[in-house]
């Protein structure tokens, strides 16, 4: 287990459709990757690709206004996870209607996510926030030190302003590490589902596993908390793992 630090902010919805306060959390402290602090300075290089400001764009508004780095970080890793699942580009994938599944700032737009995507490059340069989000998506399409530590989906504020609700509560979420339950809700248990395999008549034949959770965590910052599917889910349903 990491240290722990005070640390600030995908899913079915969007993490930040709003500008909030931030949260600041108690959570796991990854170590650096191989670019550390001076990856964390301000920006050098300004000019941005296409794919580097939609990117951005995305974490920036997915992310708290806390601002934290590892935060915006691991939400690129997912996002470029994604569409490495998807064999197709990162930025074919940003501009795709699969989009909308993972990350309404895409598709809806938000105040921090449209600050950046129509920001001049001198504008980018000088706000803290946007250099974080930058250098977090360079981080993300680069393949450093993957703070998300292999999930394939988020979700932020919502899983605790709309438990009784969420779409992933609903179908079971456990925490794999106490720290990555930045929000105080627990583990989230449902009835144990039971999966068969079948005949080609349609019978039953088999079982094929079971699985009381659907979801596990993987890591936690800011106001996000990161998911991979269970292992028995997995099993059991034979599902693909970045499918949500």
């Amino acid at each position: 287990m990491g240290t722990f630090t005070s640390c600030g902010s995908l899913g079915t919805s969007t993490n930040n459709p709003y500008i909030d306060d931030g949260t600041s959390a108690l959570c796991a402290t990854a170590i650096p990757g191989s670019l550390g602090l001076a990856e964390k300075s301000m920006l050098r290089d300004i000019h941005l690709t296409e794919e580097e400001r939609l990117l951005a764009a995305g974490v920036f508004g997915e992310s708290s206004t806390a601002n934290v780095f590892e935060e915006m970080a691991a939400i690129g890793a997912v996002l470029v996870r994604q569409a490495e699942a998807r064999s197709t580009t990162l930025l074919q994938f940003l501009k795709s209607k699969d989009i909308g599944r993972f990350s309404l700032v895409f598709v809806d737009g938000s105040a921090r996510f449209n600050a950046l995507k129509n920001a001049t490059e001198e504008a980018v340069a000088a706000s803290s926030g946007m250099n974080s989000a930058v250098l977090a998506a360079r981080h993300a399409v680069t393949k450093q030190l993957d703070y998300s530590n292999g999930a394939y989906f988020w979700d932020g504020l919502d899983l605790k302003t709309n438990l009784s609700a969420h779409p992933k509560a609903l179908k079971g979420i456990r925490f794999s590490d106490p720290a990555h339950d930045i929000f105080k809700i627990g583990d989230k248990k449902i009835t144990e589902v039971v999966e068969y395999w079948y005949d080609k008549k349609g019978n039953k034949t088999k079982e094929r596993g079971r699985y009381s959770y659907t979801f596990e965590s993987t890591a936690a910052f800011g106001s996000t908390v990161f998911w991979r599917f269970t292992p028995e889910y997995l099993k059991a349903t034979g599902g693909k793992e970045y499918l949500g």
